[in-house]
């Protein structure tokens, strides 16, 4: 079932009304770029290839039946009134009012935290580097003597 998500679930950017199986198949439909088994033939075993596509997969629900979805997606996200205490534990953010506009507003202040906290780190990182370099042109021409001494 897995290879026939694969094609279908590039295209589809949005589902709805899925049963827990199906929301299983699409995370790893997104996740994974193929699924073969190579059989060796000296033995019998099977052996797994799998490559990650380099999605990230954003899976919802409220039910325990959900649970296993929300798992598996890189983002589990669980309703926080409708939700059962299964699907919350299981998930990696909780909407406490169960609107799905709260769920772009989140992204839009994880992004500007992001971006303060990345700005901040190339500051940083940019004194630090002409720190190190005020110092080191500093130690090289040193003389021995400052002015006053002389």
């Amino acid at each position: 079932m897995l290879h026939l998500f694969k094609d279908v679930a590039e295209r589809v950017s949005c589902y709805y009304r899925t049963n827990p199986s199906h929301k299983l198949a699409i995370v790893k439909a997104l996740q994974v770029t193929f699924y073969s088994i190579f059989l060796s033939n000296s033995t019998a075993e099977a052996k797994y290839v799998i490559q990650n596509r380099g999605h990230v997969v954003v899976m919802t629900g409220d039910g325990v039946n959900d649970s296993v979805a929300i798992r598996k997606a890189d983002v589990g996200i669980s309703m926080g009134i409708a939700g059962t205490d299964v699907s919350k534990e299981a998930a990696d953010m909780v909407l406490l009012d169960d609107d799905f506009s709260t769920i772009l507003s989140a992204i839009e202040e994880g992004k500007g935290i992001f971006y303060n906290i990345q700005n901040f780190v190339r500051q940083e990182r940019l004194e630090a580097f002409f720190t190190v370099k005020q110092k080191i042109i500093s130690y090289q021409s040193f003389s021995g003597f400052n002015s006053v001494q002389v």
